[in-house]
């Protein structure tokens, strides 16, 4: 009794005990989530917190590193039915919340394994193999997933349903909705149902079908597959948001059926699908396509049977404009056994046909380049070492190419012709070529390049061999007019291997031209080896270069408008260790530039020794052209040397040192088209030194001696300059100019300096402005500017059309956009000039100012200087505005000079004395030309104890005045009158008036910009002569010394003797403005500023002389 009491009592503290581990287990979510952790420890799973109650599993915050990224989640919920697990059912349903999978930037490879399948296995024995321990009956599990890559995000919503597993059944319903975040009231679905025998599933945008697929599979693993795929623009278009692409208009099906028996190890498949693209949207991928349509058509059909593959059809091609581009054919079916591929050689799959249509071509291939067609087909064969080989059944054509470059045609009408073969082998990585090119047959002449290549384990071969004529070749190019008797024969052969080094073991090339003695030869007299990993040469060796005479019309294809009529060279290069040299002579004969149809200049001879060694290693050049010679056809006109030092770090050019000297005669020079508007040089000649150092600055030596110009006698002995810069940025520049003539010198220093302003101080010592002319003159072809220039020689307008032609000029239509003086940054000038002197005379001394530059803002400030032996003081303001009719602008500005000698403005010495004079002016124009001719303002001039010269005898009208004289004087003789002595006293006084006081007012206005002499008064001791009204008539299209002028004046007195003189003259007038003072009759000085005259002799001659002797012959008395 008491054994049996005892073992019912350790029976029941077992069961107690027992109960109490599941209750402590149930009850404790710390033990829980430990063993749960402990178990997925190994998978990289972490949970922070699992509770499994009797009716629902959770866990809590779930961190799973994988190989493709992380997968986390808030929480998972499963509720179940705890005794449910006492019969092998586990029955419930689950949701997961908050879940993302974030796709990690570093792709991993997976171990891909499998199993293979014999023939006896059956669906029940993999059955057998998959045996569960339990039976699941899921009725729902949900939830939202985000996927993550980059900035893009996907969200998809998972519903599993009616999943049922079990060692006899796997049955279940997805329904998988996707939504592209960017893209609003968008989804894409999946939906998939496996139920027994049968999977269906279904693929949609929205309510649109993209995919639809059906599979059938028995229990020994046989069935067959249907897919049907359906693709369009709008299906596509929130992935194309997405991930920002620009997809077609595209219109997709494809039908793919597959039969499968994997225990008899057979199986088929027939594909057929149909690509339309009919709008191509524009971007940098399709820009340069020529079509926006296109079509796509794939057929294939094949099956797989106890090791044997079946191919009976194939067939592929893109189609626009309803003709092939490209088609792929497999004409034949195709068999063979894979369990013999050790018989298996070549075997033809189908033939490639290529056919470009000319609007492909013009748009695809170059831009510039275009073909009638280019027509090719290959046979295309496999083996079983996996290669393929393609080989053309017949010659490849590009009809009629033509190629344009720079809106210049290359060449036109060539038409090539090939025969290509080649293999490579995917599996080994290599490849064979084989391609013979030939041109059209010309004369029974044709130019066939053979070309041979191979790569095979690393290394690369390549045997490339030209020979025949270059007679096509010429005719088609354009760029040259090519003289087709000259043909030209080439013969050229070139062998080379790759193999970590690069072995060149032929190299020889020869151009022989029909007329020509000597061929233009490259040869390679030994093997050529190089290392590239270490740039030298593994051993010494020489390439000649050489030709003598040779037509340069053949290199103008790549001279950029540089021809010649023939080159002759001698040169040979040294390649050697990490060195390559050259040396040799160069002779052009006959050398022309053209440009824009354009000639430059032509008739140029060059001839020069060089030499030249570059560093391959340390990328290091030094250059030398030992003797350059330019000449033409009459004369030589420059020597010069010249030597480089180079390298090139970081493949940039950086310049060590260069130095050249050249000595150059100007006038041929200046004689090139290019420079014929500038041509008017007689003689000159210019030595040069040029040198750079290292720190980039700039030293040059420029000396110009025997200066001539062909529109002056006179000539300037030398002009020297140096110039100190550094450059290429020209931050500081510094430039001494001197120049000596027998005028005198002229001595000038400039320094320049760039920072956020430019600064810059300009002192001349002193200016011969005698020699600026004639360096004006001797670069100004006055020919040159009348031939180019019809309309220089203008219709001379008088005053009245002035302001009304001044509105059609040339220059009025062409307004500044920005000011003349904008150089993008601001600017201080400071201007000095010790003295200028000009026709022996010297009218500037001490002449400063500072100049003051902003992008839209001149201005002189400080301006002084000693001018006619006064002193000039004043300022001048120039301001742009873009947004005006009229932009620049010149405010009320104002200049006085004070005590100047006026004699000093001519050598007549016109008007003599002292004068002060006051200026002021404001303009307004659109560019600078109208600024200065139409600027408007008003000078007041006055002076005294000087002379004014009314009658310069040594000038045309004084010839005529000194003409009249002789004759009254011989008249008076005759006849004796009073009054033709008076004429001739009344000549000498007024040749030149002695004057106290002078005083001149002009002004100009903005109505006709004609100058107004509102008032001129000179006072003499015994009269006044006073202008009645005067103008200078503004014509615009003739230079001011050309204008027109019209002054009326007369002669204010009250002195007896002179009233007298003048009344017996009859040159009194009745009426007098003045008060006690008589008036003389009114006379003119007209004609132009540059050539005056006037009307005075007719006046003291005419009525004198005609009075006296009416008065002598009515006293004579005949019988």
């Amino acid at each position: 009794m008491k054994k049996r009491i005892y073992i019912i009592t350790t029976i029941f503290t077992i069961l107690v005990l027992f109960t109490s581990s599941i209750v402590w287990f149930f009850c404790d979510t710390s033990l829980q989530t430990n063993l749960v952790n402990a178990i997925l420890d190994k998978s990289g799973i972490k949970i922070s917190k699992v509770n499994i109650g009797t009716n629902t599993i959770v866990a809590e915050n779930l961190y799973a590193k994988l190989s493709t990224g992380t997968f986390t989640a808030d929480s998972i919920i499963f509720d179940y039915s705890f005794s449910n697990l006492f019969s092998k059912n586990l029955k419930g349903s689950g949701e997961i919340k908050n879940a993302k999978f974030v796709l990690s930037k570093e792709k991993t490879n997976s171990e891909n394994s499998s199993k293979n399948i014999s023939k006896t296995n059956a669906l029940s024995d993999i059955k057998a193999e998959l045996k569960l321990p339990i039976n699941l009956d899921i009725s729902s599990f949900k939830g939202n997933i985000d996927i993550e890559n980059g900035s893009n995000c996907i969200s998809t919503y998972l519903q599993l349903t009616n999943v049922k597993i079990n060692n006899q059944q796997l049955d279940f319903e997805l329904n998988a909705t996707t939504k592209v975040q960017q893209t609003s009231n968008t989804n894409y679905t999946l939906y998939v149902k496996k139920l027994e025998k049968v999977c269906n599933a279904k693929f949609l945008h929205n309510q649109t079908e993209i995919a639809l697929a059906t599979a059938e599979i028995s229990e020994n693993l046989s069935g067959n597959i249907k897919v049907k795929l359906t693709l369009n623009k709008d299906t596509l278009s929130p992935i194309s948001k997405q991930f920002n692409l620009d997809l077609p208009n595209l219109n997709a099906q494809a039908y793919v059926e597959a039969n499968f028996d994997l225990p008899a190890n057979a199986y088929t498949i027939n594909l057929m699908s149909k690509a339309d693209i009919s709008e191509l949207q524009q971007n940098k991928f399709t820009k340069d396509l020529p079509f926006t349509k296109c079509e796509f058509l794939c057929t294939a059909k094949a099956s797989i049977k106890n090791n044997k593959l079946s191919i009976t059809e194939l067939s592929t091609s893109l189609n626009t404009n309803n003709a092939p581009i490209f088609s792929f054919d497999c004409p034949n079916p195709i068999n063979t056994n894979f369990s013999n591929l050790k018989d298996f050689d070549w075997l033809s799959i189908g033939t490639l046909s290529v056919s470009l249509p000319s609007e492909f071509i013009d748009k695809k291939i170059a831009g510039e380049f275009s073909a009638k067609g280019i027509n090719a087909i290959f046979d295309v064969s496999i083996n079983k070492n996996f290669s393929v080989k393609i080989k053309s059944t017949k010659p490849a054509t590009v009809k009629d190419a033509l190629y344009i470059k720079d809106k210049q045609t290359i060449f036109e009408n060539l038409t090539l012709f090939s025969d290509i073969e080649g293999t490579a082998n995917i599996k080994e990585n290599s490849f064979s070529a084989k391609a013979k090119l030939y041109t059209q047959i010309v004369s029974n002449k044709k130019l066939t390049i053979d070309v041979n290549a191979e790569y095979v384990n690393k290394r690369s071969t390549i045997e490339l061999k030209a020979e025949g004529s270059l007679k096509h070749l010429a005719s088609c190019l354009k760029v040259i007019d090519y003289p087709l008797k000259d043909d030209i024969l080439l013969d050229a052969n070139l062998q080379a291997t790759y193999n970590n080094q690069l072995e060149i073991s032929k190299l020889n090339a020869k151009a022989m031209c029909i007329n020509s003695d000597t061929p233009l030869e490259i040869c390679a007299y030994d093997k050529i080896l190089f290392n590239p990993q270490k740039r030298e040469f593994i051993k010494p060796c020489s390439v000649k270069i050489r030709t003598k005479d040779f037509p340069f019309s053949i290199f103008l294809p790549f001279t950029n408008g540089v021809d010649a009529q023939s080159i002759s060279l001698d040169s040979t290069a040294m390649l050697d260790n990490k060195k390559i040299s050259i040396q040799g002579t160069l002779t052009l004969n006959d050398v022309s530039y053209a440009q824009n149809q354009q000639t430059n200049f032509h008739d140029i001879n060059l001839d020069t020794t060089f030499s030249a060694s570059l560093d391959i290693q340390n990328l290091q050049l030094i250059a030398n052209a030992n003797k350059i010679k330019l000449s033409n056809s009459a004369t030589e006109f420059c020597t010069a040397t010249a030597n480089l030092n180079a390298s090139f770090p970081q493949k940039t050019l950086k310049l060590n040192s260069l130095k050249a000297s050249a000595s150059l005669q100007l006038a041929p020079i200046f004689a090139m088209p290019m420079l014929a508007k500038y041509n008017n040089i007689d003689r000159a000649s210019l030595d040069a030194n040029v040198e750079i150092n290292s720190q980039e600055k700039l030293n040059a030596n420029l000396k110009i001696s025997n200066f001539a110009s062909r529109s002056t006698s006179n000539a300037i002995e030398t002009m020297s300059a140096n110039v100190v810069a550094d450059i290429p940025s020209l931050k500081n520049i510094e430039a001494h100019i001197n120049a000596k003539s027998e005028r005198g010198t002229t001595n000038a220093t400039i320094k320049f300096e760039k920072s956020q302003t430019i600064t810059a101080e300009i002192n001349a010592k002193s200016i011969i402005a005698d020699d600026i002319l004639i360096l004006k003159s001797a670069f100004s072809n006055p020919l040159y500017i009348e031939t180019k220039n019809p309309q220089a020689k203008r219709k001379i307008r008088r005053p009245d059309e002035a302001f009304s032609v001044r509105k059609n000029l040339p220059e009025l239509k062409t307004k500044d956009l920005k000011a003349f003086w904008n150089i993008n940054t601001n600017a201080l000038i400071k201007f000095n000039v010790g003295n200028l002197k000009f026709q022996e005379s010297t009218p500037l001394e001490n002449f400063s100012t500072n100049i003051t530059i902003t992008n839209t803002q001149l201005e002189l400030t400080n301006l002084s200087a000693k001018i006619l032996d006064g002193t000039l003081k004043g300022g001048l303001k120039i301001t742009f505005d873009e947004t005006l009719n009229n932009p620049y602008k010149i405010e009320q500005t104002s200049f006085l000079l004070e005590k100047f000698d006026i004699s000093k403005i001519s050598t007549k010495e016109f008007l003599k004395g002292i004068f002060t004079a006051k200026i002021s002016l404001q303009s307004e124009g659109i560019n600078l030309e109208h600024l200065t001719k139409y600027a408007t303002g008003s000078a007041v001039i006055e002076g005294g104890k000087g002379s004014l010269l009314l009658i310069d005898k040594n000038s045309d009208i004084g010839k005529k005045i000194g003409l009249a004289q002789s004759a009254v004087s011989l008249l008076n003789t005759f006849i004796g009158s009073k009054s033709i002595d008076n004429t001739t006293k009344l000549i000498d006084k007024f040749e030149r008036i002695n004057f106290d006081t002078a005083k001149f007012k002009l002004s100009r206005n903005n109505k006709d910009f004609n100058i107004n002499l509102d008032t001129a008064e000179i006072l003499a001791p015994d009269f006044l002569l006073k202008s009645l009204s005067g103008t200078i008539y503004f014509d615009a299209l003739k230079p001011i010394i050309e204008h027109d002028i019209e002054i009326v004046l007369a002669i204010y007195s009250n002195n007896e003797q002179l009233l007298k003189m003048l009344g017996s003259v009859n040159a009194l007038d009745i009426k007098s403005d003045i008060i006690d003072m008589r008036k003389s009759e009114d006379f003119k000085i007209l004609g132009t500023i540059e050539k005056p005259q006037t009307n005075i002799i007719d006046i003291l001659t005419n009525k004198a002389t005609s009075n006296a002797t009416q008065k002598k012959l009515r006293n004579i008395k005949i019988f």
